[in-house]
C-alpha cells in the first residue's frame, strides 16, 4: 500500500434534508441509479431485472436484524442503554439466540458511569406473563462483557423480541416506530444476528424477485451478521490507521460450488455480501499457501501479503477441500477486511448498494469498486433528488 489515502479525500457535503428518515410506502419504487461503462441511467428499482444479465448470479444476505438496543432504568430514573454487539459465551449467534437462562455479550454501554456495579433490572411483557431480563457487568474496556438472566422458558431471541428495540442507525435521529418492525428488515431475512440491517436488500420485492427468476436469473444467500461497526466513521487521518471493525458469516457447500460456476457472473446485495464474498476467496488462498487449520479470521490488511494469483477455482476447492476432511456442510469465519482504492476485485463483478456517509469505509469500497468515479455518481445523485443512507434510494454499479 504505497500511496496514502487521507480519509478527508472521501469527503462530500450531505444536506441533512437528503437523508431519508423514513422508507418510502412501497420498497421497489426506490430511484435506481445504473452505473456501467462510465454512463449513468436513473430508474426505478422496480426495474432491476431489466439491467442484470440472464444467466448470472444474484447474492443476497439473508441475516435478519436482531432487537439489539436494551433500555434498562435505575431506581434513581437514570436510564442505562444497552447496545449488543456480538455473542461471547456461547460465541456462535444461533446458539447464543437460542440460549435459554443466561448468556454473555459483547456490548456498548450509554451512560456508562451512571452504572456502577449494581445488577439492571428490565421488566417486560411476555404471552400476558410479566418477565425480568437482569444485566450484569462481567469486564469493561472499550466494549463490555454483558452477562444477562432471564427465565429458563424463553430463549434469549425471544426475550430481545419482547424488551429490546429495533437498532435504527444514529443517524436517522429518531426513535423505532412501529413499521420499522417489518421495514427495517428484508423480505428474505432469515438468520437472526445482525445489529444493522444489510440494507441494499431492503429494496427487493416479491415482485422483484419473481421477474429475476423469469428471466433465469439465478440467487444464493450468505448470510453475514452486520456490525456496528458499519455506522462508524473513520476519524484517523490516513485510512491505513483506521481499525476495520470484524463481522462474522457463514457460506455453505452448495454456495461456494454456485460462486465457482457463476465466476466473472456474479452480483452483489450489499457491501456486507461484498465483503463476505471478497473474504472467503482471500481464506481459500490461505488455506491453499499457507494455514491449513488455523482461525479462518480475514485480517484488515492481510491479503496484501498473501499470494495474489491464486485462481477462484483454487481457492474455493481449497475451502471445499478443508470441509470434506473435516465433515462440514458450512463454512463459519469472520473478517476485518477494509476494501480502498487499489484494491482487485476478484469474486464480484456488479454490486447493489445505498448511498452512504461521507467519509465511511462503505463509501471508500464504493471508490474501490467504481474506479474512483464515486464523486461522479453521487453528484449526480444529490442534483436529481436521490435520498440516501439506510432507508435511501440504490445504485447498482459494474466494476
Amino acid at each position: 500500500m504505497e500511496t496514502p489515502f487521507y480519509t478527508k479525500d472521501f469527503d462530500y457535503t450531505l444536506p441533512e434534508d437528503r437523508i431519508a428518515r423514513f422508507p418510502l410506502e412501497q420498497r421497489d419504487q426506490s430511484k435506481l441509479l445504473v452505473f456501467s461503462q462510465g454512463i449513468i441511467t436513473d430508474t426505478l428499482f422496480a426495474q432491476l431485472p431489466e439491467y442484470l444479465h440472464s444467466g448470472s448470479l444474484l447474492v443476497i444476505n439473508n441475516s435478519r436484524v436482531i432487537h439489539a438496543r436494551l433500555r434498562f432504568t435505575k431506581t434513581t430514573g437514570s436510564t442505562i442503554e444497552i447496545f449488543l454487539l456480538t455473542p461471547h459465551t456461547p460465541g456462535d449467534y444461533h446458539e447464543a439466540l437460542a440460549k435459554r437462562g443466561s448468556c454473555i455479550w459483547q456490548c456498548i454501554i450509554g451512560h456508562l458511569k451512571k452504572w456502577k456495579n449494581e445488577k439492571l433490572t428490565l421488566t417486560f411483557n411476555y404471552n400476558n406473563n410479566t418477565e425480568k431480563l437482569i444485566a450484569e457487568k462481567k469486564s469493561g474496556n472499550s466494549n463490555h462483557l454483558i452477562q444477562f438472566t432471564y427465565s429458563d422458558n424463553l430463549t434469549f431471541e425471544d426475550v430481545l423480541q419482547h424488551s429490546g428495540a429495533i437498532p435504527l442507525p444514529p443517524y436517522l435521529n429518531r426513535k423505532p416506530v412501529a413499521s420499522d418492525h417489518d421495514r427495517y428488515q428484508t423480505i428474505y431475512a432469515a438468520e437472526s444476528g445482525s445489529v444493522a440491517a444489510p440494507t441494499a436488500g431492503l429494496h427487493f420485492t416479491d415482485n422483484v424477485l419473481t421477474r429475476l427468476a423469469e428471466k433465469k436469473i439465478n440467487k444464493t444467500e450468505i448470510t453475514l451478521h452486520t456490525g456496528a461497526g458499519t455506522f462508524l466513521p473513520v476519524k484517523a487521518k490516513l485510512i491505513t490507521e483506521h481499525r476495520m471493525h470484524t463481522e462474522y458469516f457463514i457460506v455453505n457447500r452448495k454456495q461456494i460450488k454456485q460462486l465457482q460456476q457463476f465466476q466473472n457472473k456474479i452480483t452483489a446485495t450489499g457491501t456486507t455480501t461484498l465483503r463476505c464474498l471478497e473474504s472467503l476467496y482471500w481464506i481459500g488462498v490461505k488455506l491453499k499457501t499457507c494455514y491449513k487449520d488455523l482461525p479462518h479470521h480475514l485480517q484488515q490488511w492481510e491479503y496484501i501479503d498473501l499470494h495474489q494469483n491464486i485462481t477462484v477455482d483454487e481457492s474455493f476447492s481449497s475451502i471445499i477441500a478443508y470441509m470434506d476432511n473435516h465433515g462440514l456442510n458450512e463454512f463459519k469465519s469472520s473478517t476485518s477486511l477494509m476494501i480502498i482504492p487499489g484494491y482487485r476485485f476478484r469474486i464480484v463483478n456488479r454490486l447493489i448498494t445505498n448511498f452512504h456517509q461521507p467519509q465511511s469505509t462503505l463509501l471508500m469500497l464504493v471508490a474501490a469498486f467504481t474506479g474512483n468515479r464515486w464523486k461522479d455518481i453521487y453528484l449526480h445523485a444529490l442534483q436529481n433528488g436521490y435520498r440516501f443512507l439506510s432507508y435511501g434510494d440504490a445504485m447498482l454499479l459494474s466494476s
